[in-house]
């Protein structure tokens, strides 16, 4: 069909990306191998049949009863029952390298999507997402009308004493609400010649015209383990305990992307003009305010980021720093986090600077780098996976 556009996207990964699965290994479900520095999560059925043939099944349940609650890891028990290197191994169904071995004190993994494979892929719906924003963003940039109604709604907003939670929430979600409807929906026009009640109208979203597939599964190899790094303006650091299995930087993630122009407003050539506004003014608003921790490599800092995944931000997710900038930007955004997250004490971001003030990233190759960015490219047709 002529009115049937395909491409194919490639994503480079610059940064760590975390897709999350909604499933976490504790300390006792997996393994970290001092001497390789690999991180390993064991085949359960394997692990569970070599405690049964051994008689350890019984010592196995007690350790896991008795430990569950104070994080003990798994590796302490094999220790104590001096099973060795060359034996778990055995076991492995696949390994994470980690930059720093300190990190594994105490802490979970929050686990990568997987299909049914074990292979990692990125659904076709995250990628919609992030292109969905970076489309918005660049209408309200463009359009002084839309981005004026916003800036509009949510100054009256921020400025009503009634510090409720829910009518907050409930309010602010109704002006993106509006904001997407005005961007994204449109009536659709029936044939006059036909028969059909005038009384009722019907609508369409026209992101229904963008289909984008899942992407081409990559091996459990492009993994690694990353742990949350809140960095501030003056290059402080906050660690937390979490870990995320991330795609490495360096892998390349493939898509299948169709276009309806029947119903799809954009060209592709728009798409790549919306990242491009996008990542500039996220820099322009927000990743100015911060020194050198966590920017791109000089190598890396092209106009054409996307950032993508869990753990990016709320200014790459949110239509704010679009429709309100300039030091009037940080100032509403710093009233909306306070208003949301009470306890964070977001109003002192307006005389650091920055809202939110604290950058989200994570440490790969001894470097302090922002989560999710990449690199993405559009080419005419679909590729063979």
């Amino acid at each position: 069909m002529k009115n049937i556009k395909t491409y194919t996207v490639r994503l480079k990964v610059l940064t760590p990306v975390h897709i999350g699965s909604g499933k976490t290994l504790a300390r006792n479900e997996y393994i970290f191998n001092n001497n390789t520095g690999k991180l390993i999560i064991p085949d359960i059925n394997k692990m569970m049949q070599f405690f049964i043939n051994h008689e350890l099944i019984e010592d196995y349940i007690n350790y896991m009863t008795k430990y569950s609650n104070t994080g003990k890891s798994l590796a302490r028990f094999l220790s104590k029952h001096n099973i060795s290197e060359d034996i778990y191994n055995k076991w492995e169904d696949y390994n994470l390298h980690i930059a720093d071995k300190d990190i594994l004190d105490e802490k979970g993994i929050n686990l990568f999507t997987k299909d049914a494979y074990k292979k990692i892929y990125i659904p076709g719906s995250s990628l919609k997402g992030a292109l969905r924003t970076v489309l918005a963003n660049m209408e309200i940039l463009e359009k002084k009308n839309l981005s004026g109604a916003i800036k509009s709604e949510v100054i009256k907003l921020n400025a009503e004493n009634d510090n409720r939670y829910k009518f907050y929430c409930d309010k602010m979600s109704k002006i993106y609400k509006d904001t997407d409807e005005g961007i994204f929906t449109r009536e659709i026009i029936f044939d006059s010649s036909k028969d059909f009640k005038e009384d009722k109208k019907a609508y369409i979203n026209i992101m229904s015209g963008l289909t984008i597939g899942d992407s081409k599964p990559c091996e459990a190899s492009a993994l690694i383990a990353c742990q949350k790094i809140d960095c501030h303006m003056d290059g402080s650091q906050n660690s937390l305990p979490l870990l995320r299995e991330c795609i490495k930087p360096g892998t390349e993630i493939v898509f299948p992307l169709t276009i309806n122009e029947n119903i799809f407003e954009w060209k592709i050539e728009d798409i790549k003009r919306a990242v491009v506004k996008n990542y500039n003014n996220y820099c322009n608003e927000f990743l100015s305010k911060f020194n050198t921790a966590g920017k791109l490599k000089e190598a890396d800092a092209k106009d054409n980021v996307i950032f993508i995944g869990g753990g990016i931000g709320y200014p790459s997710k949110t239509y704010t720093y679009a429709a309100i900038r300039g030091k009037e930007g940080i100032n509403q955004t710093s009233k909306i986090l306070n208003k949301l997250f009470s306890g964070k004490k977001h109003n002192a971001d307006i005389l650091k600077g920055a809202s939110p003030r604290v950058l989200k990233c994570t440490k790969y190759c001894d470097r302090i780098v922002q989560m999710g960015a990449c690199l993405v490219s559009f080419e005419d047709g679909f590729a063979p996976y």
